[in-house]
């Protein structure tokens, strides 16, 4: 009987740890294995064990190394989803709407009491004050005033004039018991128990387009879908990587932004002396801007890329924008990012366009001239990482057909992993070459830039693009975009780039 435990031991330990490994790695050989895995599409680089460190975060560094390389992790997370899903399904349906309830009644009440306390003061004040213009028509009746104003001969007898001193004095109410107006106090409490009152969103809640705001503005708890996926409101989901930015947790000190001013610079002073402009642009995470959208949490009031933003602008002569002004100015029109991805969309991309075209000197993009066509977002990256397909419905991808009136743009080379692309459209309004090195967010910008630019070439960062040192050096303008949540990769590729022309 022993012998017969320790082997199923064995077996155990085999199909759990051993058979999957292997597994994989014949997957592996058989060149399957991008068709079971994922990740944010941005082609990341694994985890690396940090031994400088002297080992002391080994047990965080090892389980961070393993989960970038765990066999069949996207089959194992969404296994994880499933499970998850059935297990909270209770408490999402019946335990959560309790105590989401029981916060905003609480709020109710302390509305209630910040308006009841206010209300007592206001009555206390007009009492008070009530009381002293009595005392100043008795002391004014039997000539015994206290204060004595000049006469200057401008005596108001109109009667409607002193009605509505009345009105003010007790209220708004009219001798005939009228409501004339109502007291700012009333107003303003109202407004607050109103919005206290608010219920929280639902799961059943219809997903908005982001335009009209929120359903409600209630309390909205904190919940993590996956170690990557945070559920918003109204069906819209964000990246868990965006959230240092958002509360804050990430900020530099003014040492890190000297340092990452002064190697940017180099970067720009040697391009701009062979005759080429350096751009440095950040584009806004998707909860910057849907900030509405996003649970209950303390935002950070200024957040790291406005902070270096601000830096730079004071501090040196680089052109470093956030370009979160264009953004806001646009979405009051249209939805600017996926619902379920976390990338901008066709719209977001146009904002981001126009933004570039401002900062080239170039006309802004004229909007009677694009004709919208739209089709359902397939693969939105969010909803692959949490493994809810179909639980939050579908996200709409749009196509604006930019400047189509040009001659179709002739794709010259492109390389097979979606890191380079370099356009020629011999009729763009523009002449010269445009460099564009970035992140995913580049991708949307691919159907606005080579319609504006002869030469346009987009450059992914993570990509050898020692490999196109040649077509960088010979630009005219060099773009170098990066996501809030990647704004640290400026210094990464300035370094590399400073490193490889100086050696």
């Amino acid at each position: 009987m022993k012998r017969k435990r320790a082997y199923l031991r064995i077996f155990i330990f085999m199909v759990v740890l051993v058979l999957p490994s292997v597994l994989w790695l014949v997957f592996k050989a058989a060149g399957v294995t991008d068709a079971l895995d994922f990740d944010l599409g941005e082609k990341r680089n694994k985890h690396e064990i940090a031994l400088s460190k002297g080992g002391a975060n080994l047990t965080s560094e090892l389980e961070a190394w393993y989960n970038d390389r765990v066999p069949f992790r996207s089959i194992i997370l969404k296994a994880e989803g499933a499970v998850s899903g059935a297990i909270e399904t209770p408490y999402d349906k019946l335990i959560e709407p309790a105590l989401i309830a029981a916060v905003n009644r609480s709020m109710n009440k302390d509305a209630e009491a910040d308006t009841s306390a206010a209300s007592t003061s206001a009555d206390t004040s007009t009492a008070a004050a009530a009381e002293g213009t009595s005392a100043g028509t008795a002391d004014a009746s039997t000539g015994e005033s206290t204060a004595k104003p000049e006469n200057t001969g401008d005596v108001t007898t109109d009667p409607a004039a002193q009605t509505g001193a009345e009105d003010i004095l007790t209220g708004g109410e009219s001798a005939d018991g009228a409501q004339d107006t109502i007291p700012a106090e009333e107003t303003a409490a109202s407004a607050v128990s109103e919005e206290a009152a608010a219920p929280a969103v639902s799961e059943e809640a219809a997903a908005t387009d982001g335009t009209a705001g929120p359903s409600d503005t209630g309390y909205f708890p904190y919940k993590e879908l996956s170690p990557d996926v945070i559920r918003g409101r109204d069906g819209w989901l964000f990246y868990t990587g965006t959230l240092a930015d958002y509360t804050g947790t990430n900020l530099v000190s003014e040492g890190e932004l000297a340092y990452e001013a002064l190697i940017m610079t180099q970067l720009r002073d040697y391009f701009r002396s062979n005759g080429t402009e350096v751009y440095y642009i950040v584009v806004p995470n998707k909860n910057s801007v849907y900030s509405e959208y996003m649970p209950t949490l303390d935002q950070a009031p200024v957040r790291r890329t406005q902070i270096a933003e601000q830096y730079m602008q004071a501090n040196t002569d680089l052109y470093y924008d956030y370009i979160y002004e264009e953004l806001l100015a646009e979405k009051a029109s249209h939805q600017l990012y996926y619902r379920l991805d976390t990338h901008w969309n066709a719209y977001g991309a146009l904002a981001g366009a126009d933004a570039i075209h401002r900062i080239l000197g170039l006309p802004l993009i004229d909007r009677s001239v694009l004709s919208e066509t739209s089709s359902v977002f397939e693969n939105p990256d969010l909803v692959a990482m949490s493994g809810t397909a179909g639980e939050f419905g579908t996200d709409t991808m749009y196509d604006l057909n930019y400047n189509m009136h040009v001659t179709g743009t002739q794709v010259m080379n492109a390389a097979a992993d979606g890191t380079y692309y370099e356009f020629v459209t011999p009729d763009a309004p523009y002449e010269g070459t445009l460099v564009l090195i970035g992140d995913s967010f580049r991708i949307a910008l691919l159907n606005y830039l080579p319609r504006d630019y002869t030469h346009v070439v987009f450059i992914d960062q993570l990509a050898n693009w020692t490999d196109y040192w040649g077509t960088i050096m010979s630009a005219d303008k060099i773009i170098i975009e990066e996501a809030e949540r990647n704004e640290y990769f400026f210094v990464s590729i300035a370094e590399s780039m400073i490193s490889y022309i100086y050696s």
